[in-house]
């Protein structure tokens, strides 16, 4: 009988169910776009008004509308909610900023009671106090890990995807509405990266706030290519060790393509695991590559009988940028035992 034992014996280490409990500074780029007082949607009446937009994004990661034809308490239809987070000449200008998430007792918190983030610039304020009209799109993404949330408050519309479905639908235009997220409850797998798309609008002209506090730690993507290499000699089994390798040089942009080996002619339960420092650890089991207290990801795996290999796609976002990520496979069956690969780095761009 076979068991996944290494991955069983792993995800024990109180280091890896145990989330960080202290969060450093993260930025956030956002696009932003300025929208007339002539825009039927801006500067309109007001109201709570959710279910305008599908549970799931578009094939393009934008929102889509769902409301009717003829428009919402607040909106003014399909055609008019399609500019809100496209660029369309002659109806919006854009622009790039950052948030800047700062240590709120070990939660990212980015707040701003008074949020113009765009006065006097693009269309302009229009007469007004404030450049109030506009809407702000977020495209991130994150590793999972247990017990994190996200708490939005503001005006006006907020929508949170995360793995492109809806979890947070605060649409309409209205004062200091509030919404909580408890990712436990998205069934995602712990150690496992997911999109997060965040769409904002400011709809009316006399306030604007915006106040994201969240157990999240948001990544950006790399800007340079990525490279890899093998290191340490691992432990075989009886039949030898079970491999690991990159297929191919990572290019900018592209995941790790991992081929991981068995060194025995029949089906094996393995455990793949990276961290972001390296160890020569000797167990029961094995020499351990990899710091157990530094663990990113953790994943059960089948492996193909020899001679096949097994392939898995390594995103580098699952690693911060420029920072090494340390992994290994270990299997386990009746007639080796356990057996661990030799290791394998893998380095984001910076």
């Amino acid at each position: 009988m076979q068991h996944p034992i290494p991955c069983l014996l792993l995800v024990l280490l109180p280091a890896f169910l145990s989330s960080s409990t202290h969060a450093d500074l993260r930025e956030a780029q956002v696009r932003i776009r300025d929208f007339t007082v002539s825009h039927p949607d801006f500067r309109s009446r007001g109201g709570i008004d959710t279910g305008f937009v599908a549970s799931r994004l578009g094939p393009d990661r934008k929102p889509v509308y769902t409301g009717p034809s003829g428009g919402t308490a607040t909106t003014a239809g399909p055609e008019f909610f399609g500019q809100w987070f496209n660029d369309v000449p002659g109806v919006n200008v854009s622009t790039t900023k950052t948030l800047t998430f700062e240590d709120a007792g070990g939660m990212y918190e980015f707040q701003a009671p008074s949020f113009f983030p765009i006065d006097g610039e693009l269309f302009g304020n229009e007469g007004l106090d404030h450049n109030y009209l506009f809407t702000l799109e977020l495209h991130s993404y994150f590793q999972y890990m247990p017990g994190m949330s996200l708490t939005f408050s503001g005006c006006d519309d907020l929508f949170l995807f995360i793995n492109r479905e809806l979890v947070l639908d605060l649409g309409g235009v209205h004062d200091g509405l509030s919404g909580s997220i408890d990712l436990d409850t998205l069934n995602l797998l712990a150690g496992h990266s997911y999109d997060f798309d965040l769409f904002y609008a400011g709809r009316k002209t006399d306030l604007s706030s915006f106040k994201i506090t969240t157990s999240i730690a948001l990544n950006s993507g790399c800007t340079t290519p990525a490279f890899w290499s093998n290191y340490g000699l691992g432990s075989p089994g009886a039949n030898g060790s079970p491999t690991i390798r990159a297929s191919s040089a990572p290019v900018l942009g592209a995941s790790f393509d991992i081929l991981m080996g068995n060194a025995d002619n029949f089906p094996a339960h393995a455990c793949i695991y990276f961290g972001t420092a390296p160890a020569a650890i000797s167990t029961p089991f094995g020499i351990m590559l990899v710091d157990f207290t530094r663990l990113v990801l953790i994943e059960p795996v089948l492996l193909a009988p020899y001679p096949q290999e097994t392939p898995m796609s390594f995103a580098p976002r699952v690693g911060l940028c420029g920072v090494p990520l340390y992994g290994q496979v270990a299997h386990f069956d009746s007639t080796s035992g356990v057996a661990i690969s030799e290791g394998i780095v893998l380095v984001p761009g910076i």
